[in-house]
């Protein structure tokens, strides 16, 4: 089966025809995690290079941390544990910020990602190995 956008996946026929934010895809058979940045940026992870993910609930939101193995990515937004459910399942195909006034654009529950900070991982080793 090709599926050919994110609407087909997660949408019901009812809301197909509502036009709805949507912030990520999951895909069982993906290979790499795409994150789009909202200034049109975006990087390409291999998920062979997930080492784990941290999902906080907070009164301002959701957070979400990936880690890699050479970069942390950080999430925040609403509903972000449908999010990191899929990172466990190494099925998450891509994710992207939106505006946070088209937040409530949304489906209700749905994820709605408004921040990503992607920071390289310092190196453990550096002072060269030295002691």
């Amino acid at each position: 089966m090709i599926r050919t956008s994110q609407s087909e996946s997660k949408t019901t026929e009812a809301s197909a025809t509502k036009r709805s934010v949507v912030c990520w895809n999951e895909d069982p058979q993906t290979q790499a995690l795409r994150v789009e940045l909202r200034n049109g940026s975006f990087l390409v992870f291999p998920v062979s290079h997930f080492l784990c993910a941290e999902f906080t609930q907070g009164d301002k939101g959701d957070a979400l941390k990936l880690l890699f193995t050479t970069h942390e990515v950080s999430i925040s937004g609403q509903h972000l544990r449908e999010v990191g459910l899929a990172m466990q399942k190494l099925a998450v195909e891509w994710i992207k910020e939106i505006a946070p006034k088209y937040a409530k654009l949304a489906e209700p529950n749905a994820a709605v990602i408004v921040s990503i900070e992607v920071a390289a991982v310092a190196d453990s080793d550096e002072d060269g190995g030295k002691q």
